[in-house]
């Protein structure tokens, strides 16, 4: 059996959720011990289904240790993939129970911390004075040993693909280009090419690497020539060190608005407009609060007053935004 991601999915073969769904409990676990707990398995059962399904995919999933299991690359792969579906799964249930058309009541919304944080946190307020019954609860997916106490509704997604019986809707387009502090910009100057760019002190965030199908290849050559890194697996851990002065990064060019001019485009081409995903159950949408939720989402991520979110490569010196509107935030436009 091989530890890579590669994993062997023949014509016709089926994966049994069964299976599958005692294997993401030792994943998110860390024991088989402790995933027979959750799930009111023997161990030694636990660990003869995570051997069948090994079998059948051709790939070692896990590497069982004195401490525990640790995930192999392919175990990891498999639990990325399979985690949001057990969510969605969760919610689907949910909903087939609760084909109500109540206003009130908890939605769960899953997004990338990024966009968590500096593009649907601003809006929350807002949100919150037009529905005030909705308790809505937002996992960024940092702590998968937490998980909040309330199932995944919706999530945003860099992803679209999931299961057969979810609506995978394009939201927005996620622009990504190089941005760095005035401070870094006057004590290193700025690059002038993405050649000179490798040479510079880069930030960068280790979600990009589940992306790579959708970055051109210049920024995979550029990943391998890069010198001075530091990397993190923190939207805001990020933002922070660049406003800090502590390197370059490449971000999302609403960073721009959010930053209020502490961070300024590079004069380098954009290096990828990547497809943000909303997705639920058809189920979910069905009730009235989360029909409200699937509104106030569709408003935050509109291009027509978010130019950042179109298609089409917006430059931040073309989004319309004078000091004072910047000064405000994205509280106030959008």
């Amino acid at each position: 059996m091989s530890g890579t991601t590669e994993v062997n999915l023949e014509k016709g073969f089926r994966l049994d959720w069964n299976d599958v769904r005692v294997f993401l409990a030792v994943g998110q676990t860390g024991s088989l011990s402790a995933a027979g707990r959750l799930l009111g398995m023997l161990p030694s059962t636990v660990s003869r289904r995570v051997e069948d399904l090994e079998g059948r995919l051709g790939a070692q999933l896990i590497r069982r240790s004195t401490t525990g299991v640790v995930l192999t690359d392919a175990g990891t792969w498999l639990v990325e993939q399979t985690a949001s579906m057990a969510r969605t799964m969760g919610a689907a249930e949910r909903a087939l129970r609760d084909m109500d058309r109540q206003k009130g009541g908890r939605v769960g919304l899953a997004a990338p911390d990024g966009v968590a944080a500096y593009v649907l946190m601003p809006k929350l307020v807002e949100f919150r004075r037009q529905h005030p019954d909705i308790e809505l609860s937002l996992d960024c997916g940092l702590w998968p040993e937490s998980p909040l106490l309330v199932d995944t509704d919706f999530s945003l997604d860099f992803q679209e693909q999931g299961p057969g019986d979810v609506v995978s809707t394009p939201i927005a387009t996620i622009h990504y280009a190089f941005f760095a502090s005035p401070g870094y910009i006057e004590e290193f100057g700025a690059p002038r090419s993405l050649a000179e760019l490798a040479d510079h002190r880069l930030i960068t965030h280790v979600g990009h690497r589940r992306q790579r199908s959708a970055w051109p290849g210049q920024a995979k050559a550029l990943d391998e020539l890069i010198r001075h890194r530091f990397e993190t697996n923190s939207s805001a851990a990020m933002y922070v060190a660049m406003q800090q002065g502590a390197g370059v990064g490449c971000v999302p060019t609403y960073m721009s608005v959010y930053s209020k001019q502490e961070l300024v485009m590079l004069d380098l081409p954009p290096l990828a407009g990547i497809k943000l995903w909303l997705r639920h159950h058809r189920a979910v949408a069905r009730t009235g609060r989360a029909r409200q939720v699937k509104q106030w989402l569709e408003s935050v991520f509109d291009p027509a007053v978010n130019p950042w979110f179109r298609d089409d490569f917006i430059h931040p010196d073309q989004f319309g935004l004078g000091a004072g509107a910047a000064a405000a935030g994205l509280a106030d436009v959008g």
